[in-house]
């Protein structure tokens, strides 16, 4: 299993925290997901069973997966700095906040960002 990748971007005047990680070849799909506050907006995911056909050595499965792993990360930040996201609630318009039953607005707590960052990118 690859260690995953951490991003946060700058767009709309706000911070969105883009995250990918190897599921491992249990599973063979990597997931991007794109973080708002802690609250994930969007995911994506690229399945690389083929790779694990049994004709392709470890090494290679780990270097094409760190590869697919950079080109979902990088196309989920491309897709979110260009406005593809923009129609989902909590990007493109104002924050949605959520309330539990029995809390005012401003009793209601919104997550943590997920995970440390690693690099930074704005729009």
């Amino acid at each position: 299993m690859n260690i995953g990748l951490n991003t946060n971007v700058k767009h709309l005047g706000r911070i969105f925290h883009i995250q990918t990680e190897d599921s491992g070849k249990n599973y063979g799909h990597v997931i991007s997901h794109l973080f708002d506050d802690g609250t994930i907006l969007a995911t994506e995911k690229t399945k690389y069973d083929e790779l694990l056909d049994g004709n392709t050595s470890d090494e290679q499965v780990d270097e094409e997966v760190k590869k697919i792993m950079r080109r979902s990360h990088r196309l989920m930040i491309q897709k979110l700095i260009t406005g593809g996201y923009d129609g989902l609630d909590g990007v493109g318009g104002q924050k949605k906040k959520k309330k539990k039953a029995g809390q005012t607005q401003s009793q209601t707590s919104r997550g943590s960002p997920a995970c440390r960052t690693k690099r930074s990118f704005q729009a």
